[in-house]
């Protein structure tokens, strides 16, 4: 339902703001006082093509903007495949800025969206019904959405189970097309092949998991294991082999507070503060010691860290960025080789998969058929009671469904 239409620099109009009411609502006037602007306004908000000549004359920007409150199910499909939401309540903003170069932009809640879009949106909302406008009532294509749209409440759950068992079916014939494709017995023993080639490279490798990134640090430490051997040995001196070191000096901090600390008991705290930092500093001098000693600059291990890496990075260049993805890469291909090798079993598993799927998938298309049909009547009954309350009381109307094979339904799934 449209609640509100909104112009500026429209045409004559230099601004209005046209509120909806819920039931029949009727403009009327005399030729010239401006109706068709305001159709015209909400052709612009449903996609139509935008005229420059429709901008009022010395301005250089116009606007439309119409709001929907919508519980459309169809609505909802159409702005879920754009990533578009509904407002809150229900609410469907659509904005259309006009430029004095011919040019427009388009927004639905806020987001830009392409013509093709808006209109694909637009055909949820409005029917326009004019003298000379083609009517979606006429039009085939649009009778089997009508009547789901009057009957979702009964429809919803049947057609959620069909399309739930039909994209089951969907996904096993297309397993069993990728198996049944043509290809020769020379295609086929090429990518087996190539499939066991990847497998074995990757399993040759002998890859794993943290590998990588503990190699890179490795190889750091290997590149620049002089400077950090010459800092170590200095930082050492520093602070417990100089002629004047850290441990020393604090020592002798320590021996000076002992021989004052029992006249205080904060002398006291000092002093066992100071010694605890002492021992601390001369166990960190002991590490700091042993992982200078461990440093070895044997040049053939940074040259086997090397060559380990570009092994890596070349199974990177190949199946992923890192070895989880190569990991991934292996665990498909060789769920591939398998596929092809017992080619003849899987494809007889996967026939007789379908066949159980499509005595299901009738099953589920007959019971959205019957219900269908019970909608059918109800809305003929429906509208013989409103063309009987225009006096056309022999009017004669038949709703009929047209069955179809289930091997056609693949055609006649966008209408569910």
């Amino acid at each position: 339902m449209i609640l509100e239409l909104y112009m500026k620099n429209c045409a004559l109009v230099e601004e209005l703001r046209l509120s909806i009411d819920e039931n029949l609502n009727i403009l009327t006037g005399e030729t010239g006082s401006g109706k068709s602007i305001i159709i015209d306004a909400l052709g612009l908000c449903l996609g139509e093509k935008y005229d420059r000549s429709f901008l009022r004359k010395g301005t250089e920007k116009g606007l439309v903007e119409a709001i929907f409150q919508c519980q459309n199910v169809n609505l909802k499909q159409v702005l879920n495949g754009n990533d578009i939401e509904l407002e809150d309540d229900n609410l469907l903003v659509i904005t259309r800025v006009i430029y004095s170069d011919g040019k427009s932009v388009a927004r639905v809640n806020g987001r830009t969206v392409k013509m093709s879009v808006l209109k694909d949106i637009s055909k949820t909302l409005i029917d326009v019904h004019g003298q000379h406008q083609t009517q979606a009532l006429f039009n085939k294509e649009t009778h089997l959405e009508f009547l789901d749209l009057f009957g979702e409440n009964e429809l919803e759950e049947f057609k959620v189970d069909y399309k739930e068992i039909y994209s089951k079916y969907s996904e096993v014939k297309r397993a069993l097309n990728t198996l049944t494709e043509n290809k020769d017995d020379m295609q086929i023993q090429r990518e087996i092949d190539l499939l066991k080639f990847q497998i074995n490279e990757i399993e040759a490798a002998n890859l794993s998991k943290n590998e990588y990134e503990e190699l890179l640090k490795q190889r750091e430490v290997y590149r620049n294991s002089e400077k950090i051997y010459s800092n170590l040995n200095l930082t050492y001196q520093n602070l417990y082999e100089g002629s004047v070191n850290a441990v020393d000096l604090i020592g002798n901090a320590v021996s000076e507070l002992s021989s004052i600390s029992q006249y205080d008991k904060a002398l006291s705290d000092y002093n066992n503060d100071i010694e605890r930092i002492m021992y601390e500093l001369q166990d960190i001098s002991r590490d700091i010691r042993n992982y200078k000693d461990s440093i070895d600059f044997e040049p053939y291990e940074l040259e086997q860290i090397e060559t380990r890496v570009d092994e890596i990075n070349n199974l990177r260049r190949k199946y992923g960025e890192d070895i989880e993805e190569i990991f991934e890469y292996y665990n498909k291909t060789k769920a591939r080789l398998d596929e092809i090798l017992n080619r003849d079993e899987k494809v007889e598993q996967l026939k007789s998969e379908i066949i159980k799927l499509e005595k299901v998938l009738a099953e589920k298309a007959n019971n959205l058929t019957n219900e269908r049909l019970k909608v059918a009547s109800r809305l003929e009954e429906v509208l013989l009671d409103e063309l009987k309350s225009l006096n056309m009381k022999n009017v004669v109307l038949k709703l009929t469904l047209k069955i179809v094979h289930l091997l056609q339904m693949e055609k006649m799934i966008l209408n569910l």
